[in-house]
């Protein structure tokens, strides 16, 4: 009887069960599209969103068609947090520096991190999209 459950288990044990790190989230993030049915990204974003997430929780967003100094085109700045055993990433004490926003208006943000590698990062916010993001730097 022990034997059997002890195979069950190792059965039903998720071979990924890997929780996202900081030095994963770390880097620069082009936007590329909605993921479809399908787990395909959605074509062609005229204007994408790139985020900057740093060593040391701060975090930055660029767009070169929302910014008012077309040198620094940042729009947005702020804290963020990963709390891994959950898979969120928290945007907190967000300042909007354009007449733009990254994903929502609201000061503090959660993100579920859906995956992560060292080339791809798929968010979900608010349980309605996921969107995917390549690595940039």
């Amino acid at each position: 009887m022990a034997m059997k459950l002890y195979l069950l288990i190792i059965y039903f044990t998720p071979l990924n069960s890997e929780q996202p790190t900081g030095s994963e989230i770390t880097g620069k993030w082009l936007y590329q599209g909605t993921v479809n049915k399908n787990n395909q990204t959605t074509c062609c974003v005229e204007c994408p969103d790139l985020i900057e997430l740093s060593n040391n929780g701060t975090y930055k967003v660029y767009n070169d068609c929302y910014a008012t100094d077309p040198r620094n085109p940042q729009v947005e700045t702020g804290k963020w947090q990963l709390v891994a055993s959950s898979e969120k990433l928290i945007l907190k004490e967000r300042k909007f520096l354009a007449n733009h926003y990254f994903l929502s208006p609201k000061k503090l943000i959660d993100l579920t991190v859906v995956s992560v590698d060292s080339k791809q990062l798929r968010i979900r916010y608010d349980q309605v999209k996921t969107e995917q993001y390549n690595r940039a730097d």
